[in-house]
């Protein structure tokens, strides 16, 4: 009764007053933001946000690639996985295994990435190409091919000293 009476008066503030009364309603209280969850889900070395692209066993070690700069290894059979931290976190796309148990990945920043110890440290190589690279093997005689966008088709038999482009 009392609120319609305000209402339909010409009392500016007491209108003003039951609108900022309404929206301050609105927001409520709110209880403290926990965050615990977030950085316990952080700390796993698999996370659920985690894409895996592609997996290959060399030696005793196994290793999967994927998103994010994501490479995990395990060398018990995958009962456990020690994530590798890999500068930049780039984007792999592909992952191969040589006849000599060396392992390339391909990220999508168009480098390629060489372990010569079953996946435990990575360095880095920029491919000489503008294609988007799509696809890694490394053949049975040990020569690594990339291929990519544009039919392009890139080659070393060097173990990465040259490239060279077929087209």
């Amino acid at each position: 009764m009392i609120i319609t009476n305000i209402i339909n008066k010409d009392n500016l503030v007491a209108r003003f007053f039951l609108i900022g009364c309404f929206f301050l309603g609105l927001t409520g209280c709110e209880a403290a933001l926990d965050l615990s969850g977030v950085a316990q889900e952080s700390s796993k070395e698999r996370l659920r946000t985690d894409h895996y692209q592609q997996f290959a066993r060399s030696g005793d070690a196994l290793v999967l690639v994927g998103a994010s700069g994501v490479i995990l290894r395990s060398v018990d059979e995958a009962q456990s996985w020690q994530p590798q931290e890999i500068e930049g976190q780039p984007n792999f796309i592909g992952l191969s295994v040589c006849p000599n148990d060396q392992l390339l990945a391909l990220s999508f920043d168009r480098r390629l990435w060489i372990s010569g110890d079953h996946g435990a440290s990575w360095q880095s190589q920029a491919l000489p190409s503008q294609a988007d690279l799509v696809g890694l093997n490394c053949a049975p005689d040990g020569r690594w091919w990339v291929t990519g966008s544009f039919s392009t088709i890139l080659s070393s038999a060097d173990q990465g000293q040259s490239c060279h482009a077929h087209s």
